[in-house]
């Protein structure tokens, strides 16, 4: 007479039930793998379909005078706050030269204006809390200082009126404030496009 140790065993050996066994595994395989976060290349790609596409509505919206969040500012931000200078630098630019043939402005002027804003995050990133919100938000805010003095010396080294007294007082101070609301709601979006903030020692040229 069999024991109830072996009459277990026989029963985990069944074919019927290896067979079960066998579908519940590929069941869950394939579940896993639907539910699987898509890559990074994906996740980039439908990244900057978004930013453009919704950059593009908000200047097409809204009037000339009247200004908008900046998207591919908090873009350069966050990509500055996770990638060591030279990278940075030059994805800012790159982004930058993208807004101005969407905008159909100088060419050229908000490649320098983001570029200016990275490089002050870099020249002050000593100075940047250890909290990842404080520090977006300073670097968010040392960015749009650095965008802006850009433009006021291509004002001065143009001679062109580029940068006025009405856009300081009219069209600084609430797109700043737009674009520091749009970082705030896109936040879990950068963090999941671009991954989590690393500290500023694990950051390498």
């Amino acid at each position: 007479m069999k024991s109830e140790f072996e009459v277990r065993i026989a029963h985990l050996h069944h074919p019927n039930l290896t067979a079960f066994n066998y579908c519940v595994d590929r069941c869950s395989q394939t579940l896993e793998q639907c539910c699987k976060p898509p890559g990074k290349p994906v996740r980039l790609t439908l990244y900057f379909l978004f930013l453009i596409a919704f950059q593009g509505a908000v200047s097409a919206l809204l009037p000339a005078n009247l200004g908008g969040p900046d998207l591919f500012l908090l873009t350069a931000v966050a990509l500055a706050l996770r990638l060591g200078p030279v990278p940075s630098l030059l994805v800012a630019y790159a982004l930058g030269l993208v807004q101005d043939v969407l905008g159909h402005g100088y060419f050229g002027l908000h490649a320098a204006g983001l570029a200016g804003g990275v490089l002050l995050i870099h020249s002050l990133r000593g100075l940047l809390m250890s909290s990842p919100i404080l520090r977006e938000g300073l670097g968010l805010g040392l960015a749009i200082v650095g965008q802006w003095l850009s433009f006021l010396v291509l004002t001065y080294w143009l001679r062109d009126g580029l940068v006025t007294v009405s856009s300081l007082t009219g069209v600084l101070p609430l797109e700043a404030l737009l674009t520091f609301v749009a970082y705030a709601a896109l936040r879990p979006v950068l963090s999941w496009t671009f991954g989590e903030i690393r500290d500023s020692s694990e950051v390498r040229f």
